[in-house]
Parts: structure tokens; C-alpha cells; sequence
């Protein structure tokens, strides 16, 4: 499993706890889908929501949207894989329709939907690529975001 915090989530981290900016934490993430790459590789830390870096692309399935998770919902600081940081809770995405594209991954970010916002992080499914989809198929993630030093 590959994973990976974007520059652009890094800037967003130190802005917020160094710099006061923005002023006030997001309220909401959401978690989103990435195709293209392999069951073992993800965008690298220069790519954003408008630009991601190679293959790399949104998921775009029937049904497919990005999943909110309310900054209350995350679970308390703890350690994980040798650094700090937390788990989110499981959230669910419905394919109602069909597709052959790979899913290999999720990302993490602070917007519901379009390029503008900013991309924290990337990872692979700790279980591996789900290969196709067929009518009312799920994908279950259970995010985690965490520094380790």
C-alpha cells in the first residue's frame, strides 16, 4: 500500500496551525476515489484535485460522489503506524451503474465536488484494487490521516 499527504495538504496543515489561515478548520472533509496507477501506487505529493499528476483521475462510476465526514465524527488522536493521527468513520460509495475502470485508492480533501479545493492526502486500499463494478457494488473506506516522524 502506497500513501501519501500532498504538498498542497502540508501548506494547508502549517497554514492553519502556524499561520492562522485559514482562520477557522474545516468544518467537513470529504473522501474521494482515485483511478489509474496500480494496486500499489499513488498520485505524487505535487498532485492537486486540478491537476493530478500521470494517469490519475477522479473515480467517475454511476452513483459515484464524494463522502462527507463532519470534523465531530473523527475519532480521538491515537497512535498510528508510528506517528499520531486519527481514523474517520466507514463511509460508503454505491455504484448504481456498471464499470471496468480500477479503483485503487482514496483521497482525503475539503471540498464536496470540483477542482478548487485542497487535496491532503492519497492512499491505496489496504486490501488492494477493486478491479470492476457492478450494479449496487460498495466500496467501504475507513480513512486514516496521520504524521509519522
Amino acid at each position: 500500500m502506497a500513501e501519501i499527504i500532498a504538498d498542497e495538504g502540508l501548506d494547508y496543515i502549517i497554514g492553519l496551525l502556524l499561520k492562522n489561515s485559514p482562520a477557522t478548520p474545516p468544518a467537513t472533509l470529504y473522501v474521494g476515489l482515485f483511478t489509474g496507477g496500480t494496486a500499489t501506487t499513488v498520485p505524487t505529493n505535487a498532485a492537486t484535485l486540478a491537476a493530478m499528476t500521470g494517469t490519475f483521475v477522479e473515480a467517475a462510476f454511476a452513483g459515484y460522489a464524494r463522502q462527507p465526514i463532519a470534523a465531530a465524527n473523527w475519532a480521538a488522536l491515537s497512535v498510528q503506524s508510528g506517528g499520531r493521527g486519527s481514523v474517520g468513520p466507514q463511509v460508503t460509495f454505491t455504484a448504481t451503474g456498471s464499470s471496468a475502470t480500477a479503483i485503487n485508492g482514496y483521497f482525503l480533501c475539503t471540498v464536496a465536488s470540483g477542482t478548487a479545493g485542497v487535496t491532503l492526502g492519497w492512499a491505496n486500499f489496504t486490501e488492494g484494487a477493486v478491479a470492476s463494478l457492478a450494479v449496487n457494488d460498495a466500496i467501504k473506506v475507513t480513512p486514516t490521516f496521520a504524521l509519522t516522524g
